[in-house]
């Protein structure tokens, strides 16, 4: 499903045009036009989901490994110091773009590129009371395939398969700068 009024929908349809690195039948991977660092790209699905918790688990899956490969991709290719891959949820989470996406943003040394988390303290006994709140929903991840984790396990298990794939780095003309396999 798309929504004929979400840019990104037009962004993976082609409709509006990006700066595209990557693209399959079922994702777009482009550069940000308002970069928080250089080489700064998005990944988004075709297909219109407003946030994480509405992907289907496949897309949802497709979505990390992908991640995992372009993000192995940006590290070789523009030399940086490291990567966030960061992904955002809700407009209190600081979502602005209604249209699940993730951002992949090379980090270098000496960039001034700042993400800052508040330095608070869990104490003993919030830690007991979220434990009390979230386990007495009775968690259940099924996802008709192997895993299952019930919140507060110890151990939980779960496992992605993921076939081979090329992944190409394209620049805004058509020669490739880089080929990754896994």
């Amino acid at each position: 499903m798309k929504d004929e009024n979400c840019i990104f929908c037009k962004i993976g349809s082609g409709d509006i045009p990006s700066y595209k690195l990557y693209e399959d039948e079922d994702f777009k991977v482009f550069l940000d036009l308002s970069p928080t660092s250089y080489g700064h790209a998005l990944i988004i699905p075709k297909e219109h989901y407003k946030n994480l918790f509405e992907l289907d688990d496949t897309i949802a899956s497709k979505a990390l490994v992908l991640a995992k490969k372009v993000g192995a991709a940006m590290m070789n290719t523009l030399h940086c110091d490291g990567l966030n891959v960061l992904q955002n949820n809700g407009e209190a989470a600081g979502q602005t773009m209604f249209h699940f996406h993730i951002h992949l943003i090379p980090r270098y040394k000496e960039d001034d590129t700042k993400i800052i988390f508040a330095e608070n303290s869990l104490t003993e006994d919030d830690a007991k009371k979220i434990i009390d709140k979230l386990g007495s929903a009775n968690w259940k991840l099924d996802t008709n395939s192997n895993p299952v984790l019930k919140f507060g396990s110890t151990e939980p298990s779960v496992s992605v398969t993921a076939s081979s794939a090329s992944l190409q780095m394209v620049n805004s003309g058509s020669q490739p700068t880089s080929m990754l396999t896994v």
